[in-house]
């Protein structure tokens, strides 16, 4: 994993079979007419790193499993909305707990850190601060065991959700960052082709 300034990703409680098995679902007539791919690759993060806000580029995504980590299916993609919603319905497919983290160390205009945890489909915990006009802060749901409430009084929005503390509470959930995209034992990656309004 090398450095970034902007990076997004989801965990999935879910093995990786059956993670394929809903991205095939979720895209099934898409798949049919050839306007998707679906294959096995080499994780190559560095394509997910950093990528732009908005834009009309076809999504990619890819997905795999981390010896290091057992029954946990790691996601990326090309859109800085990390596909919200796409991951939300393999969640509520799977009946699986997802966690969503967007992390951002560089001053760019839409610097800011997210975290989302997702039940069943269902969004359960949300944690924002991010630059609009100003720093803004945001949070929702109960707190999970692993964070730290008296991050989000710092009179310093900016500090109260962080590059630091997201590496925090993924350690605490027994995940380092830096070593995610190590010891891949299977991935898979998603290419459109078209859209499904082209011709």
């Amino acid at each position: 994993m090398k450095d970034f300034n902007n990076f997004n990703f989801s965990v999935f409680e879910c093995d990786f079979n059956s993670f394929t098995k809903a991205m095939y679902e979720q895209y099934k007539q898409s798949f049919v007419e050839n306007r998707v791919k679906i294959y096995s690759s080499p994780l190559d993060v560095t394509k997910y790193i950093d990528v732009p806000h908005g834009g009309s580029h076809y999504p990619k995504m890819s997905w795999w499993a981390n010896k290091l980590y057992r029954n946990l299916i790691f996601f990326i993609s090309n859109r800085r909305d990390g596909m919200s919603s796409l991951c939300h319905n393999i969640s509520r497919e799977l009946g699986c707990k997802l966690y969503k983290f967007g992390i951002s160390k560089g001053e760019e205009a839409y610097y800011g850190c997210t975290f989302f945890y997702c039940n069943k489909g269902i969004d359960e915990r949300s944690i924002l601060a991010y630059m609009e006009d100003r720093w803004v802060f945001w949070q929702e749901g109960e707190l999970l065991p692993f964070e730290n409430p008296e991050y989000y009084s710092n009179r310093f929005i900016k500090k109260r959700l962080n590059y630091d503390i997201l590496v925090e509470y993924l350690g605490k959930m027994g995940i380092n960052l830096f070593d995610i995209d190590s010891n891949v034992t299977n991935c898979m990656t998603f290419e459109r082709l078209k859209w499904d309004s082209e011709e």
